[in-house]
């Protein structure tokens, strides 16, 4: 065989054609140089060769696979046999042990049976010989020689254990003897004896604990579960368990000994549980030694503040730290979560049972304070000669008929009146802009509302979910009444000045401003009222909290409305004013009728750049479906003043151009363009319909410039086809060749 063929066809991964191109190219290289001297004879004699090692490569590997496979018979038959034999085996082994078992069983019956027997030969013998060592030990107690104070011997532990029971059962005997003079002396021995035991037995434990001998600690802990002293023993393990613990940061090292305390229970725990019988009661008196000794007096330390402010926070973070303390340790299961927290609350009891009060005293403080200041930073003086109470402002809301919370503009209730604020204006106006609301005045009020409603969580019962709802209400007052409804009714009531000059228009940065405090308000209500009030059992609380709210946020909306509704008419009234001041009639009717560029009036310029202005406030200060009523209004309002203004004035033929020129601007000016509106996320009023009036008042304009004769067709167009009669003939009429015979002649309806 060739060895290259064998090596040729191991390689990984064989490729056949490759294979017979090499055996191609071994037979002809280097050996017919020219094509035509090709021998195809050579080739075949190559091919015949490589069949023939390939044959004979064949027959050699299937040899090698049936002397193997004979091979692996021969495994296959010696396996099963071992395999049989393995069987066999167990199923003996199986057999032998059943029989074992069952030898087993009558052994230990016969020896228990005899254990029995032997118990009951034996105890009698035990009980005579522990009663004869009892009377011999007593006998010594009944002589006057016997001194009791004479102290055991700690060198064997064993005798030392067995003479703490003995004089354990020698103290419960005398307590049984009679009250003669016989046994007194010995009953006052014994007495003293048993009491050097119980403090020796102690000193014991308490050595035995600071070395870490728990089975030690275990025994002792045995013997002293039937003595007096035992609540003293445990006593002592929790002082020694507790020396050197502190609360509280150390100024010495900086620790945080409050993180100390769950590894130190969990310690303490694992020790209690494999000395005492007793663990529960244990752990239980261990954690109130915590919490009534370590952790109280280190928070009577800490709450020795006098700003109310810092004592309120700290009580907050101290209650905050002690509950998650004792989160812990009841999720280490050390002690049940009911006794942990009657604890916690019992250790705070003297600081929350006035919390609320101070809660609210300085809450209220803080809330005028910071009103106060702002009012001083602008040199404004609130006057305001009675304020009421919120709960009188409550009284006199709920006595208020024909209240409608369900619309922006229904409701006919004076807040002012109602809350018992008289607002007096100054003589001097506030600045042009001046809104005497600010966003800054609104986060503080509501970030000290919100700290106020999270303590109150915390420090408050579960039961008391009017809590929150008192603190909610102070929130509505000083900011809802104090603030916002107080610089509403200040403007309101500026805008009842006489107004010599352009409207001021800062009435809708108050409404922007207002919208955004509210959202503010409805927030904090939804994250941090609705929690405490929304349980069960505080279905009153929430639905009382929930229509105070809204009776506020509603009469907000009124005065607002009002607002609106006076902005509005000032505007224009405004307009109408400076048209009738600026307008004049040789604009539409000039002496001089030559053909002129058609440009704006000067009324008209004026009138378009307030009434942008007007437009710009409206998108930016209002937003949902306010932005849509108000602009509508305002659209609508403006386009009844412009066509009454028309009404007054007669058009030449390039006079009317002048008035197409203006009412183009006026559509303009009042129309919202894309551009306009800088914030994508603010919604943009439909315009459409100021728009179409303004289409009809252009097309009316037309029936000034063109001849009598295209009168009947224009009016006939689908511009005017849906126009009233009347008004096309008023239009008509306004004509300066109105009354000429030809227009008579070609204008009849």
């Amino acid at each position: 065989m060739n060895p290259s063929f064998i090596s040729e066809l191991e390689q990984e991964p064989f490729d056949g054609n490759e294979f017979i191109e090499r055996i191609a190219w071994r037979a002809t290289a280097d050996k017919f140089d020219n094509p035509d001297k090709f021998d195809a004879k050579l080739l075949q004699d190559a091919f015949i060769y490589g069949l023939q090692e390939l044959k004979a490569i064949k027959d050699n590997s299937q040899k090698k696979c049936d002397r193997l496979e004979e091979i692996c018979k021969e495994e296959e038959k010696r396996h099963l046999r071992n395999v049989r034999e393995l069987k066999e085996r167990f199923r003996q082994s199986i057999s032998n042990f059943h029989s074992m078992d069952k030898r087993l069983d009558q052994v230990a019956d016969k020896v228990h049976n005899l254990g029995q027997q032997l118990e009951v030969i034996n105890k009698p013998r035990s009980k005579a010989a522990e009663a004869y060592n009892l009377l011999k030990q007593f006998g010594e107690f009944l002589d006057s020689s016997y001194d009791p104070n004479v102290h055991f011997s700690l060198s064997n532990k064993r005798a030392f254990f067995e003479d703490a029971e003995t004089i354990h059962k020698l103290y419960m005997i005398s307590q049984e003897l009679p009250k003669t003079d016989k046994f007194e002396k010995a009953r006052e021995r014994i007495e003293q004896k048993y009491n050097l035991m119980e403090r020796e037995l102690i000193e014991e434990f308490v050595r035995a604990y600071r070395c870490d001998e728990r089975s030690q600690m275990r025994e002792i802990a045995t013997i002293m579960y039937n003595f007096k002293g035992y609540s003293q023993c445990i006593d002592a393990f929790i002082e020694q368990s507790l020396m050197g613990v502190i609360v509280g940061s150390s100024p010495l090292d900086h620790r945080d000994g409050f993180s100390e305390i769950l590894p130190l229970c969990e310690k303490i725990q694992s020790i209690v549980k494999e000395v005492f019988k007793n663990p529960e009661e244990v752990m239980s008196k261990f954690l109130l030694n915590i919490y009534s000794g370590k952790l109280k007096d280190h928070i009577v330390h800490t709450m020795k503040i006098h700003d109310q402010e810092k004592y309120l926070n700290e009580l907050y973070n101290q209650f905050t730290r002690t509950k998650k303390l004792s989160n812990q340790i009841i999720s280490a299961k050390i002690i049940g979560s009911k006794d942990l927290e009657l604890l916690t609350r019992r250790i705070f009891s003297d600081y929350l049972s006035t919390y609320f009060k101070l809660e609210l005293t300085s809450l209220r403080e803080r809330c005028i304070g910071i009103l106060n200041r702002y009012y001083e930073s602008k040199n404004h003086q609130k006057k305001a000669t009675t304020i009421s109470s919120l709960q009188e402002f409550k009284n006199k809301l709920s006595r208020a008929k024909n209240i409608n919370i369900s619309g922006l503009a229904n409701i006919n209730v004076n807040i002012g009146q109602l809350a018992g604020i008289n607002i007096t204006v100054a003589n001097d106006p506030l600045p042009p802009g001046e809104t005497l609301l600010s966003e800054e005045v609104a986060i503080s009020l509501l970030h000290e509302v919100k700290q106020a409603l999270n303590r109150n969580k915390e420090l408050s019962k579960p039961n008391e979910a009017e809590n929150a709802v008192v603190i909610f209400d102070v929130c509505l007052q000083h900011l809802c009444i104090d603030h916002i409804s107080y610089a509403i009714e200040l403007s309101i009531e500026l805008m009842n000045l006489e107004q010599k000059s352009q409207p001021d228009l800062r009435f809708f940065d108050i409404v922007r401003q207002c919208n955004g405090m509210c959202h503010l308000i409805e927030k904090q209500f939804i994250d941090c009222v609705l929690p405490q009030v929304s349980r069960p059992e505080s279905k009153r609380c929430y639905a009382e909290c929930g229509k105070r709210k809204l009776q506020v946020l509603d009469q907000l909306e009124l005065k607002l409305n009002e607002g609106l509704e006076k902005s509005i008419n000032g505007c224009i009234s405004w307009i109408k004013t400076t048209l009738n001041a600026e307008q004049k009639r040789t604009d539409f009717k000039p002496e001089n009728e030559e053909l002129t560029p058609a440009v704006s009036t000067n009324a008209c310029s004026k009138v378009c750049k307030f009434v942008r202005t007007v437009t710009s406030k409206i998108l930016d200060c209002l937003d949902g479906e306010n932005v849509q009523l108000v602009y509508t209004e305002f659209g609508v309002r403006f386009y009844k003043a412009i066509y009454d203004h028309l009404q007054k004035f007669e058009f030449s033929s390039i006079g009317a151009m002048a008035a197409i020129s203006d009412v183009k601007a006026y559509s303009s000016a009042i129309r919202i363009s894309v551009r306009e509106n800088n914030n994508a996320t603010k919604s943009v009023p439909d315009g459409k319909t100021v728009e179409d009036m303004f289409k009809v008042l252009h097309n009316l304009c037309n029936l000034w410039v063109v001849p009598p004769e295209n009168l009947k067709q224009l009016c006939n167009d689908d511009g005017l086809s849906g126009v009233d009669d009347n008004i096309l003939d008023n239009f008509v009429q306004l004509r300066a060749d109105f009354r000429t015979s030809r227009m008579m002649g070609h204008f009849r309806f």
